[in-house]
Order: C-alpha cells, then sequence, then structure tokens
C-alpha cells in the first residue's frame, strides 16, 4: 500500500464498496452454501436453519459475544437512579 498512489487508493476503496473482498466476504459465502445444503436435508419438523448458524468465530470472539449477552441482560434489569417510576406520580414544586 505504500507505493499506492492516493488516486489507486481511492480507486480501491471504491471497488471495495461494490465488490467487498477478504475473509469475511469468504466466511458469508461458505455460510450461505452450508446452510442452503443443511437446510436442503433437514428434518421437515426442525426450524430451518439461519446464516449465523454457520458463520465462523473464533474462540475470542464468541467468548466477547457470550460476555456481552450477559451483561446486556444485567443491563436492562437495571434501573437508572432518579428514573421516573409508573408508580410514583411526579411532583409539582
Amino acid at each position: 500500500m505504500r507505493d499506492c498512489s492516493s488516486l489507486e487508493y481511492t480507486y480501491l476503496k471504491q471497488y471495495y464498496r461494490m465488490e467487498p473482498f477478504g475473509t469475511w466476504r469468504d466466511n458469508f459465502h461458505a455460510a450461505q452454501i452450508t446452510q442452503i445444503l443443511a437446510n436442503v436435508y433437514r428434518d421437515k419438523r426442525k426450524r430451518p436453519f439461519q446464516l449465523a448458524d454457520f458463520f465462523y468465530r473464533d474462540k475470542t470472539t464468541e467468548r466477547n459475544a457470550r460476555h456481552r449477552s450477559f451483561f446486556s441482560a444485567f443491563k436492562s434489569l437495571a434501573v437508572k437512579k432518579n428514573a421516573k417510576t409508573p408508580d410514583k406520580p411526579e411532583e409539582k414544586p
């Protein structure tokens, strides 16, 4: 990339917007193919497989997703300090 001119870099960015490439795109294509094949041969009484079921996720990414899910559950239960509650009518001065 150091030998790349500003114009070439701009063209490369534009090309990437039109035709993305790289490991994420490869993962997406592999997941699409696997999802289609799995749904063709699945038991019809079971739920259809989703695309996300077949994405490769490394151990760190998987662990971080579990942590986010765990903490978001607590966050949804938390009540903000000084939050208005429906049981308490607002006092007017």
